[in-house]
């Protein structure tokens, strides 16, 4: 009987795991857009500041070791 009650009372708790893992989805997904979001904002950054830095170099006459 008590081991009946255990059963019972783990898959309870095992429902209750998937509920709250079913709240969470949306929120990692939010994490997740985040994250992507300000790392191609700082590649675009990268991306312009190197650029600029190349423009910069053409026009004093720097060959990038060429």
């Amino acid at each position: 009987m008590e081991n009946t009650q255990e059963t019972q009372q783990l898959q309870q708790y095992l429902a209750e795991a998937v509920e709250m893992l079913d709240d969470l989805k949306p929120k990692l997904a939010l994490f997740e857009k985040q994250r992507y979001f300000r790392f191609k904002a700082a590649l675009e950054n990268y991306l312009k500041l190197n650029d600029g830095l190349r423009r910069s170099w053409a026009e004093a006459g720097v060959t990038n070791g060429k």
